[in-house]
C-alpha cells in the first residue's frame, strides 16, 4: 500500500499526547517575572493542546491563535483547512458528489480516496510553507501549489480529487497567515500573560471580540485578490477552456476578485442560516470557565471517516487511510468525520444549493455543457426556494445518473466553511 507523504514525519501533531504547545522556550501562561511583577495573584497553569484542539473543533482560528505562539499558527490553519474539506466531504446527499454513502457521479474516486487526500493536503501545506515564506512572488506561489498538488496526485495515482480546493483554500490560508502575522495578534501574544492571570480565559475572549484583533472579511478578500494577481492564467485546464469558450469566471478570476460572491452572498447566507449550526459556541465568553466548548458536530481527524473503498476494489488495489490503516474496515463500515444534527446537515446542503444556483461551475460545464449547466443553476435555486429532503434525493439520483458533478460548488462550500473559521 502506498503511504501518505510524510506519514512518519515530524509535522507536530496537534492532538499528540496533550503536549504543552509552549514547550521549553516560552510558557504561554508562565511566570514571567517582568510581566507578573506587582500582581499579587498566582500564575495559571500552562495552556494544553486539548484547549487548542477544542478551539479548532469549534472552527475558530482566532480563539486557537490566542492560545498559541505565532510559530504554531500555520499548523492551526492547516488543521482548519482539513476540517473544512472534511465537513464538505461528509455532507450527505450532495447531488453528483462523493460522500460517505456513495460516489455520486464519479467512477474514479470515492470517500476513502478523498479523505486520504485531505490528510496529504494538510501535511504538504506545512511541509512546503517555509519555502514560500522565504520568497513570496509569482513563481513561489505557483510552485507551492504545484508541490501540494503533486503529492496529492501521487497519493491518488493521478486522480484529481482536490486541485480546485488546493488553489482556493491555499490562497485563503496564505492570506490569513500574512494578515495574522502583520496584525496586532502578535503584539497581543507578547502580553498574553496578563490576560491569563488566575487561570481565567475570559480576558482572552474579551480581547478577541475587539475589532482591532479580528481581521475583517474585507482584509481577507483583498489579500486573496492580491495574491491571486501574482498567478498567471493557465490554458490547459477544463476550467480555462470554459472561461475561453463561454466567458464565465473560472477559479482564477473568482480569486482575483477576492471571491466576491463568497463574501457578499455565500458566507452571509451560511452564517445567518447557521447561527446555531456548526459553530457550537460563537461567543466564547459564555462557554464556561475555560471559555471554550468542544464542537459536537466535528471530531478531530485521524482514523475517522474511512468507508469501504469501492473504487479501489474495482481496480484491485487498496490504499492506506490518513492514519496509515487500510481503507476498508474489518467489518466493511466506518465512522463519519461529522456527527452533525439534522439542522447542521440541512444548513450545509442549503449552502451548497445556494452556491450551485449562482456559480458558473466549470466542472459542470465540462461534463454536460454550458446550456445544461445553466439549467443546473436554475434547478438548484428552485430546490433551495422550496427545500425538501425528497427533492434533494431526487436531484441527487438524477445528477448521479447524468454524470453532473458540481465540483466547483463543492470547493466553494469548503472555502466558505474555511473562511468562516478564519473570521470566527
Amino acid at each position: 500500500m502506498k503511504e501518505i507523504p510524510g506519514q512518519a514525519g515530524d509535522d507536530m501533531r496537534l492532538a499528540g499526547d496533550d503536549r504543552r504547545f509552549a514547550g521549553d522556550d516560552k510558557r504561554l501562561a508562565g511566570d514571567d517575572e517582568n510581566v507578573m511583577a506587582g500582581l499579587d495573584r498566582p500564575s495559571p497553569a500552562p495552556i494544553t493542546a486539548t484547549e487548542v484542539r477544542n478551539a479548532l473543533e469549534q472552527g475558530s482560528f482566532q480563539a486557537a491563535a490566542a492560545l498559541t505562539p505565532p510559530t504554531t499558527w500555520p499548523f492551526l490553519v492547516a488543521e482548519l483547512m482539513a476540517r473544512a474539506l472534511r465537513i464538505e466531504l461528509d455532507t450527505p446527499m450532495k447531488p453528483g458528489l462523493v460522500d460517505k454513502d456513495d460516489n455520486g457521479a464519479h467512477s474514479d474516486m470515492d470517500y476513502a480516496l478523498m479523505n486520504g487526500s485531505i490528510d496529504v493536503i494538510r501535511r504538504s501545506f506545512i511541509r512546503h510553507l517555509p519555502s514560500l515564506n522565504s520568497q513570496m512572488n509569482k513563481d513561489s506561489i505557483v510552485e507551492f501549489g504545484k508541490a501540494i498538488e503533486a503529492e496529492v496526485l501521487d497519493y491518488t495515482r493521478g486522480v484529481n480529487t482536490y486541485r480546485g480546493a488546493i488553489f482556493a483554500l491555499g490562497l485563503a490560508a496564505i492570506a490569513a497567515l500574512i494578515i495574522a502575522r502583520d496584525s496586532q495578534l502578535i503584539e497581543y501574544q507578547d502580553n498574553k500573560q496578563i490576560c491569563l492571570v488566575n487561570n481565567d480565559h475570559a480576558p482572552i475572549a474579551n480581547i478577541l471580540t475587539d475589532s482591532p484583533l479580528r481581521f475583517t472579511v474585507t482584509e481577507l478578500s483583498e489579500r486573496i485578490a492580491e495574491l491571486s494577481g501574482l498567478v498567471a492564467a493557465g490554458n490547459d485546464s477544463h476550467g480555462a477552456k470554459a472561461v475561453k469558450e463561454h466567458g464565465v469566471k473560472g477559479a482564477l478570476q473568482l480569486a482575483q476578485e477576492g471571491y466576491k460572491p463568497l463574501f457578499e452572498d455565500w458566507l452571509p447566507f451560511y452564517r445567518s442560516a447557521g447561527a446555531a449550526g456548526l459553530r457550537q459556541c460563537t461567543d466564547v465568553r459564555s462557554a464556561g470557565a475555560a471559555g471554550l466548548r468542544p464542537c459536537t458536530a466535528v471530531r478531530s481527524a485521524g482514523a475517522a471517516g474511512l468507508r469501504p473503498y469501492s473504487a479501489a476494489a474495482k481496480r484491485g488495489w487498496t490504499r492506506p487511510g490518513p492514519d496509515g490503516t487500510s481503507d476498508i474496515a474489518s467489518d466493511g463500515t466506518a465512522d463519519s468525520a461529522i456527527e452533525g444534527t439534522a439542522a447542521e446537515t440541512e444548513l450545509l446542503q442549503k449552502t451548497l444549493l445556494r452556491i450551485m444556483s449562482t456559480l458558473d461551475d466549470t466542472c459542470v460545464i465540462h461534463r454536460v455543457g454550458y446550456n445544461r449547466a445553466q439549467e443546473v443553476k436554475e434547478e438548484a435555486k428552485a430546490l433551495l426556494d422550496n427545500f425538501s429532503e425528497d427533492g434533494l434525493k431526487e436531484m441527487k439520483k438524477r445528477y448521479d445518473a447524468e454524470g453532473i458533478s458540481p465540483g466547483g460548488a463543492a470547493d466553494m462550500l469548503a472555502l466558505t466553511i474555511f473562511v468562516d473559521s478564519l473570521i470566527n
